[in-house]
């Protein structure tokens, strides 16, 4: 995206110092994004997007924003929303996973995962209409919009490296936490009052890559021993695309009564602390002082911590009133590009799934102390597990799921006039249903037969403020 800017050599300079709006977007912006990228760590991108949604909002309407992308969240659901943004919007807030799963073996023995670990997640958004009309050409604002969603915290480690890879254990719901950076940035273009087209990238660490070497002298006959290790890392980020249009159809009295939106998002794959392992040792005969190398050995290690498969969307959004808005996403997730942490295709392989996600929202206009507007929403949808039947000698657990969502949203104002624009305040309870899996595990020479389910319960909130 290239910006025109139309100035002259002193008004325009002058008119830029002195652009609070400008100011308050870049400087909230960047100030954010560089305090908190240092916690951040090195994990998985976008995951949590993925699973959980982005903010209280698209969440309370069952993760079905494709069609919509009226907020901040059109980053990660449909770039090309931005486009018909009005005014600037930040969005600060929290959101929270809490898993309660268990892996049970028949009849009694076994051990429950229990309600841990938890996701906490700090929340910030924004959009704008670019609406610099000190700064930059009026047409620019006509056209562009822009945003980011960002969320950094912690969450549950997936696809850990277990000592023994055929173990029983939880696909998406793991034992380990880490630090977590989720961040999407995007713009959209409106090329018509009935089309826009926009893009975006996932912008987060992707990968550590860490050599270590161990030295080990191991004395005979006392059977001392003595090691020491050398460790080198390197790390590196790299941006995945997401890609989207939206259709506002003009068949009817207001324009945005109907929209449909189209979007595509790339896999994203994460490592942490893959490479390689070399041990060097030496066995030392006390009595001689005579000293034997043995071969040294290398071994590979890939530590996959977070993926999301290549994803494509198709979004409707019927807005009967300006008040009422009803969605549908119909998604196909290309689950069969999947491959485990040692890089090979699962047995049997992944498959690909489809789901179709529901969620509504009604607002409703009222005078009760401060608030102006409350806004009443709901979703629903049932996602499909990508692992196949695992009754060979695999356990890979992943449990079919219903999702419910309910959430709501106030409006105020400000009687003394602090603010210049009303206050939202949005929240979203969520919680996804874990099917019971049952595992007969007939073809498993170690582990018994077994159940696994569970909930996980999640919650979001945010603050919105409007410039």
């Amino acid at each position: 995206m290239v910006l025109v800017v139309d100035l002259s050599p002193a008004s325009y300079i002058l008119c830029f110092m002195i652009s609070y709006r400008m100011l308050w977007l870049l400087g909230a912006a960047c100030t954010i994004i560089l305090l908190l990228y240092p916690a951040a760590g090195w994990a998985g991108p976008n995951q949590v997007f993925e699973e959980y949604g982005v903010g209280p909002r698209d969440k309370a309407m069952g993760n079905a924003f494709t069609g919509l992308a009226d907020d901040y969240s059109a980053a990660f659901y449909n770039p090309a929303g931005y486009a018909f943004t009005d005014g600037h919007h930040f969005h600060f807030g929290y959101h929270g996973m809490y898993p309660n799963t268990y892996i049970k073996f028949d009849p009694d023995n076994g051990y429950n995962l229990g309600k841990g670990p938890s996701t906490d997640l700090f929340l910030f958004g924004l959009s704008s209409d670019l609406d610099f009309s000190t700064l930059l050409n009026p047409w620019i604002s006509e056209h562009f919009g822009l945003g980011m969603a960002l969320g950094v915290g912690k969450y549950f480690k997936s696809f850990t490296l277990y000592t023994d890879p055929n173990a029983p254990y939880m696909f998406r719901y793991s034992d380990r936490p880490v630090s977590l950076l989720s961040l999407y940035a995007g713009f959209g273009l409106k090329m018509f009052e009935w089309f826009s087209v926009g893009g975006s990238m996932v912008a987060a660490p992707s990968e550590t890559y860490t050599d270590v070497i161990a030295r080990t002298k191991i004395y005979v006959p006392s059977m001392k021993s003595e090691t020491k290790q050398g460790m080198g890392t390197r790390a590196w980020s790299k941006l995945e695309p997401a890609l989207g249009v939206l259709f506002r159809l003009p068949f009817f009295e207001r324009i945005d009564t109907l929209q449909i939106g189209l979007s595509w998002r790339d896999e994203v794959i994460t490592f942490d602390g893959s490479g390689e392992v070399t041990t060097v040792t030496q066995i030392v005969f006390e009595e001689s002082g005579q000293t034997l190398n043995v071969p040294m050995t290398t071994m590979e290690l890939h530590q996959l911590t977070g993926y999301s498969p290549m994803c494509t969307t198709l979004g409707v959004a019927w807005k009967p009133t300006p008040d009422i808005a009803v969605v549908v996403d119909g998604i196909w997730k290309k689950w069969s590009d999947w491959l485990d942490g040692d890089e090979n295709i699962p047995h049997p392989r992944f498959k690909d799934t489809y789901q179709v996600r529901t969620g509504y929202e009604q607002r409703f206009d009222i005078e009760w102390a401060f608030v102006e507007e409350v806004a009443a929403r709901g979703g629903y949808y049932y996602e499909p597990s990508p692992v196949p039947d695992m009754n060979g000698p695999m356990n890979i657990l992943d449990p079919n799921k219903h999702v419910t969502s309910v959430g709501t949203g106030f409006t105020f104002h400000d009687p003394i006039n602090l603010v210049l624009s009303p206050i939202s305040f949005d929240m979203a309870y969520q919680v996804h249903w874990l099917v019971r899996q049952h595992l007969e595990n007939d073809d498993d020479p170690v582990y018994p037969p077994l159940d696994a389910g569970g909930q996980v319960h999640t919650f979001a909130a945010t603050l919105e403020f409007q410039l």
